[in-house]
């Protein structure tokens, strides 16, 4: 929906500004929101754009027409949305065994990434593929059911990648239920986020890393519970609240290379239940 001339609040209704700023305002309908803000305005998000187009000193409100697309399309019902994405992502979910087009392969015919090409007439060329020599690792830290933190590096036990706070959160007092499962192991415990309750870690320089946690509040009264994942020296690239007596799970997150990030909540106590960092070889 836009409002084709320029527009503010006034109490609860929506009047024309023509007197104003020259901007209008842009935002989308019939959206399905999870966590929308208590306080947030409707509609929501309400977005300042500023008009363009001009015809003198006459303002050329935008219409639907300039954001249409020049395709057919059939939009998908917004609480649809998570199901049509989850069945169609991952690895043979699209059908195709082959590609659907022929690929440019740029004349390799035989190439097993193991050595250098010797077909290739400039090994040094940035677009040939990396070796993987192994050095990327996978990152974990949690708590076992003996009350101990465990902090592992591809699966084994050891490793001091992580820095972190030593409270513990205990599910059966904090949340009263025995345990959090994810992805098919059970969670007992876990590291207490409160004003003192930090995960500290620093990523690679050399490959590309990721990072993907858990966490749930500790109080079912606590409203305001927010966790955050913050670089060090910027702005937080993540800031999540959660149900009490459930988890959230923070999704999989892009880092930079070489630089620090802290996990730490910012409102409220919560518990962090599982954290787990991911490098990958650059492409």
């Amino acid at each position: 929906d836009i409002c084709t001339y320029p527009a503010k609040q006034s109490g609860s209704s929506w009047v024309s500004n023509l007197t104003g700023s020259v901007a209008g305002y842009l935002y989308a309908t019939q959206d399905v929101y999870v966590n929308k803000p208590s306080n947030a305005s409707n509609p929501y998000p309400f977005i300042n754009v500023k008009y363009t187009a001009y015809n003198g000193s006459t303002i050329t409100p935008l219409t639907y027409a300039d954001f249409k697309p020049a395709y057919s399309y059939t939009v998908t019902a917004a609480e649809d949305v998570p199901s049509v994405v989850k069945a169609g992502a991952g690895y043979g979910k699209l059908g195709w065994t082959t590609a659907p087009v022929e690929v440019n392969n740029g004349g390799i015919t035989d190439f097993n990434g193991s050595d250098d090409d010797p077909t290739d007439p400039d090994p040094d060329d940035p677009d040939d593929p990396v070796i993987d020599d192994g050095s990327a690792h996978t990152y974990t830290l949690s708590v076992n059911d003996s009350k101990k933190i465990i902090a592992t590096k591809d699966g084994a036990e050891g490793g001091s990648y992580f820095t972190y706070s030593s409270s513990l959160s205990d599910f059966s007092k904090d949340y009263g239920q025995t345990s959090f499962s994810i992805g098919g192991t059970a969670y007992k415990y876990g590291l207490k986020m409160d004003s003192s309750g930090s995960v500290v870690f620093t990523t690679s320089s050399n490959y590309d890393s990721t990072v993907r946690f858990y966490f749930a509040r500790r109080k079912s009264s606590a409203t305001g519970v927010a966790m955050q994942l913050l670089p060090a020296g910027g702005e937080a690239v993540y800031t999540g609240d959660s149900e009490y007596s459930t988890y959230t799970d923070s999704g999989q997150i892009t880092l930079q290379k070489n630089t620090q990030y802290t996990i730490r909540q910012v409102a409220g106590e919560s518990a962090l239940i599982l954290v787990i960092v991911t490098e990958t070889e650059t492409e």
